[in-house]
């Protein structure tokens, strides 16, 4: 159904320069307007011009009083037999389409969704009779309140692990509004007690540095947050120098004070140089890879789910991440802050705390750690499983392991160069994984 005027008598409609394939007039405001397909590829099979009801977009009709552009709200629906036994891959374009959204083909939810850019989502349709259906596009829920200082996991009851898919129940997940940068997470009550937050975490906002204080962070002092994104090879070629001066070299330890050599092209054995730790500079790093937009490379590549706010968040090495108390120096320690809010904190190795998250999805027993990688407890991590861990892989000098690879950093330092992580794929689960402290790997955070 399209609204606006001076339907009475038209002899065309057009709704975003596409002519309706046809139409009919129900009042001077109102006609309904059947949309041609369009072919796109073999692979794709066919897609079909959608909208969601009540978006802005152009409408012409054709009358008596010549062609008249109508901008006014609309929506409409789609008609076509193709549809009747639902499998149909489709574009739906929109306008503020966010990530976490929802598509409803006649009340039906879509599946297979995927947000492609701000103006396009896809999905799979449901099965559906002949006739019109309305499509709307729904947006995530709100959310309820603060992350910071959150106290509303005594009142959510811990999950029965054996219950099949007990995540998709409401009652255990609520949003809350990080008020740093105004983002929203989801919050979910495992079953090993504890509530994770189970979106990637995305603090920052592009060119501009953000500064953490204990009133909003999780820190012991004030931390800068720097300018999002960060790329690192600038910071080799401006021959930043921060912190260590212990003369090692090696591929962990890749730029010199006067930026000219790094640990794999240049420094000598045994040499003593000045050089920029990753470890000790400040970077987050958008998980996204050259050209890509993070929508598609979220959304297609990383095998993140549909009901994520974030995506693949960001990437912040372990020094960031930690919000600066984590550096080269620090051994078989705990880093004693972080960039999660306050109130929140980065998972402990020490306290094996992913290792009894893994157990207690699989077993319901949060007594104990595991380790085990098996089908049942790889699946709790995926996408679609409890966690819902996204495949982000992490960033050195570019992204790797994306789609195949899912990393989170703890608070826990193992020796110089690494500190333990969660590593989790297709094929293994790993809480007990140390990754270089100078990568760029996804954060999620644990309340306190």
């Amino acid at each position: 159904m399209v609204y606006g005027k001076y339907f009475t008598n038209a002899s065309g409609v057009e709704i975003g320069n596409v002519s309706c394939r046809s139409f009919e007039v129900i009042s001077d405001s109102e006609v309904t307007c059947v949309v041609p397909e369009v072919v796109r590829t073999m692979t794709s099979g066919f897609l079909y011009p959608m909208t969601v009801a009540s978006a802005p977009m152009s409408v012409t009709v054709a009358n008596s009083f010549g062609r008249s552009a109508n901008n006014s709200m609309f929506s409409y629906s789609f008609q076509d037999k193709s549809y009747v036994g639902g499998g149909s891959y489709m574009d739906i374009k929109g306008t503020d389409i966010v990530l976490g959204s929802k598509v409803l083909i006649g009340g039906e939810e879509c599946m297979n969704v995927r947000v492609s850019s701000s103006t396009l989502i896809n999905c799979t349709s449901p099965a559906l009779g002949t006739g019109e259906h309305q499509v709307e596009i729904v947006s995530p829920p709100e959310a309820v309140g603060d992350i910071q200082n959150w106290t509303g996991c005594s009142v959510i009851n811990t999950p029965d692990y054996s219950v099949s898919e007990w995540w998709k129940d409401p009652q255990y997940t609520v949003v809350l509004n990080d008020a740093r940068d105004g983002k929203d997470y989801r919050v979910r009550k495992m079953p090993d007690g504890n509530c994770w937050m189970i979106d990637n975490l995305k603090l920052g906002t592009p060119g501009t540095e953000l500064v953490l204080t204990s009133t909003d962070s999780d820190v012991v002092a004030d931390f800068t947050l720097p300018a999002n994104p960060v790329n690192l090879d600038t910071h080799r070629a401006n021959g930043i120098c921060v912190g260590n001066e212990n003369g090692i070299t090696g591929s962990g330890y890749p730029l010199t004070c006067d930026g000219t050599s790094d640990g794999t092209t240049g420094i000598p054995a045994n040499t003593n140089y000045n050089y920029v730790a990753y470890t000790d500079l400040a970077y987050i790093r958008e998980l996204v890879f050259v050209n890509d937009a993070l929508f598609d490379n979220c959304n297609g590549l990383n095998k993140v789910s549909p009901d994520s706010l974030t995506g693949c968040g960001y990437g912040y090495n372990w020094h960031t991440a930690t919000a600066g108390t984590g550096s080269y120096g620090l051994v078989d320690q705990d880093a004693v802050s972080s960039i999660c809010p306050v109130g929140w904190r980065l998972p402990l190795h020490s306290s094996n705390e992913f290792g009894v998250l893994n157990n207690a999805m699989a077993t319901g027993d949060s007594s104990v750690s595991s380790s085990e990688n098996s089908v049942v407890t790889r699946h709790n991590w995926w996408y679609n499983g409890a966690f819902e861990g996204a495949l982000a892989g992490a960033y050195t000098s570019g992204i790797w392991d994306g789609g195949r690879d899912g990393r989170y950093w703890t608070a826990s330092a193992s020796n110089e160069t690494g500190a333990y992580q969660l590593d989790f794929g297709d094929d293994r689960v790993n809480p007990d994984s140390v990754g270089s402290k100078t990568a760029g790997i996804p954060v999620r955070c644990i309340l306190r």
